[in-house]
């Protein structure tokens, strides 16, 4: 079975953890496509837009709603890391969105910032047996998703799985370092891959995989001719738990104030959730208009 070259290292047994968090992306395309509820030049121009604040008059806790486009220009990303260093300096932490390669369970896991998972994975090697467990769940990703993420993210030109106009000169990938979510007040709030596929087959059923599968590179172009990718699939996998887990996360959490930085699909899911829990909107709230 091929281990494609984002699980390759010197040797086996010493793949790092460390390589893979590098590689912190979404593991799918759909979310590009639900991050598209605000135009592309609107966002570019104003990265800032559709944020919003929700508060529980009960508690008092705080929360504002950043959405992303996880494929934009470096500009609007700077724009992005400015505003969130300005709610960092305010008491904010951040709940950060990345479905991981890392072994933690999603009803265990306690709250760990990205600054712990980078040192964390310094230390922690994978065997050939997990690599081969890892490369089958990645290919069942790509079954229900229709494409491969690796570690050059969704613009990475020699990537023949992802669509040709991810690959525009101007537009880079959205990544921990370009927002500066990799300090202690930034917190990840997301699945392991394990756990998002393990809740996925139980709730639907495994995922099959052919010949096919396994003999396409992960970079190649990915186009099966029996059960193709479906955005039903897409949304039972990548977006609809995330969004009740995010904020099973928010509710459970001591901290009083959180800003939540997750693609703009998954806002108004979250919304509706947080409204449910009692949470209220702030009327008028513009993050670009904030005092700086």
């Amino acid at each position: 079975m091929e281990i494609d070259a984002l699980y390759t290292a010197q040797t086996t047994n010493d793949m790092t953890m460390k390589r893979l968090i590098h590689v912190i992306v979404l593991v799918s395309t759909v979310l590009l496509a639900s991050c598209s509820i605000y135009s592309r030049h609107r966002y570019e121009t104003n990265p800032l837009v559709g944020s919003s604040k929700m508060t529980d008059p009960t508690t008092g806790k705080e929360v504002v709603l950043i959405p992303m486009r996880h494929l934009s220009t470096a500009g609007s990303y700077a724009k992005v890391r400015d505003y969130i260093d300005i709610l960092k300096a305010d008491g904010y932490v951040t709940f950060c969105e990345g479905v991981m390669r890392v072994p933690y369970h999603m009803d265990t896991v306690r709250e760990i910032s990205m600054a712990e998972l980078y040192r964390f994975c310094d230390t922690v090697t994978f065997t050939a047996a997990e690599l081969q467990r890892l490369d089958t769940i990645i290919r069942k990703d790509r079954r229900i998703m229709g494409s491969y993420i690796g570690k050059g993210g969704y613009a990475d030109p020699d990537n023949q799985s992802l669509p040709e106009r991810n690959k525009k000169q101007k537009y880079v990938s959205q990544t921990l370092e370009l927002l500066g979510l990799t300090t202690d007040k930034d917190i990840w709030i997301d699945y392991s891959i394990y756990d998002m596929m393990g809740l996925y087959e139980k709730r639907y059923g495994e995922v099959e995989l052919s010949e096919y599968d396994f003999a396409t590179g992960l970079m190649e172009r990915y186009e099966p001719i029996d059960d193709k990718p479906s955005t039903t699939g897409m949304l039972r996998l990548v977006l609809y738990p995330r969004n009740e887990y995010v904020v099973r996360r928010i509710i459970g959490s001591q901290r009083p104030r959180i800003a939540v930085i997750y693609g703009s699909g998954h806002m108004p899911g979250i919304k509706y959730y947080l409204k449910k829990h009692g949470f209220r909107q702030t009327r008028g709230y513009k993050a670009d208009k904030q005092p700086k």
